[in-house]
């Protein structure tokens, strides 16, 4: 069996950028040793790409709240809060996949589910 994925590579370059800006801004503020790992896999016909931190994870009740639009939870008075509303916009609208978030026992999560199309 084969498979593609076909996206648009600029939408997708601007939703990792912004998980990634993300993720470094939360673990440079620590001096211990601090990492960020990205996974892929393939998964009911999507791939599925994982991006995590070990800074702690996100102080929020409700985790999925950081996709709406001025929701931030930084401390920077300049943050506008939009950098994963229009993530999570760009991947429903326009890559017809989800993001979603989650807490482990390091940090954060991100994991975004792409189709996959099949050719025969």
């Amino acid at each position: 069996m084969s498979f593609k994925y076909r996206s648009y590579k600029n939408f997708l370059i601007q939703i990792l950028i912004n998980i990634l800006n993300n993720a470094i801004d939360v673990i440079k503020t620590d001096d211990e040793q601090k990492w960020i790992k990205a996974k892929s896999f393939i998964k009911d016909n999507a791939v599925i790409l994982q991006i995590c931190d070990n800074g702690g994870g996100i102080k929020m009740d409700n985790i999925e709240s950081i996709f709406e639009k001025h929701v931030t939870t930084k401390d920077d008075k300049e943050d506008s809060g939009v950098g994963l509303y229009m993530c999570r916009q760009i991947i429903e609208k326009k890559l017809n996949g989800d993001i979603s978030a989650y807490n482990t026992n390091d940090g954060a999560c991100l994991e975004l589910r792409l189709p996959i199309i099949n050719e025969e």
